[in-house]
């Protein structure tokens, strides 16, 4: 009787999305280099304790230990919960574990929060754009490379519809 009240359950299969790959990781640690040469520089004030945290959990993210560099940075954002420095690498995290919606959530944080151009707004879109192209979201990708670019400082190449011609 019972069995004639149950509506029927649809079950959708997802693909998960992958992780992003180290060369892709290691894009984000390194696009500080990006930030215009002699620009804004940003130094977040947090307490020793955080900032400790902060620097284990910066080389737990370089040698690809991801799951103890989300709890160290849970255990730093207690004290200062919308720091972007923290949110980016939380996001950061999350991607290395393969975590696109946690990823995605702790990046649209750091980003209400980024500075307007420097190493960390680099970093924090470039987050962001590795983000959005795990998920092929290529529109979502490519603004974020505009915003990464801007940060930096430096201006994206026109790129023509047209194929090249040579004379």
């Amino acid at each position: 009787m019972l069995a004639a009240c149950a509506s029927p359950v649809v079950v959708r299969k997802t693909t998960p999305v992958p992780p992003p790959t180290a060369t892709q990781m290691n894009s984000i640690r390194t696009a500080h280099i990006q930030a215009r040469p002699g620009g804004l520089r940003i130094h977040l004030l947090h307490s020793p304790a955080v900032d400790a945290l902060l620097n284990q959990a910066e080389e737990d993210l370089e040698m690809a230990h991801y799951a103890s560099a989300a709890k160290t940075l849970d255990h730093a954002r207690k004290a200062n919960p919308n720091a972007p420095d923290l949110l980016q690498a939380r996001a950061e995290a999350a991607l290395g574990l393969g975590h696109m919606q946690a990823a995605a959530g702790f990046l649209s944080q750091a980003i209400q929060n980024v500075p307007a151009n420097g190493a960390l707004c680099v970093r924090i879109w470039q987050t962001a754009w590795v983000l959005r192209t795990q998920q092929h979201n290529p529109t979502a990708a490519a603004q974020a490379l505009i915003q990464r670019q801007a940060c930096a400082g430096k201006l994206i190449p026109a790129v023509s519809s047209q194929p090249d011609q040579h004379p």
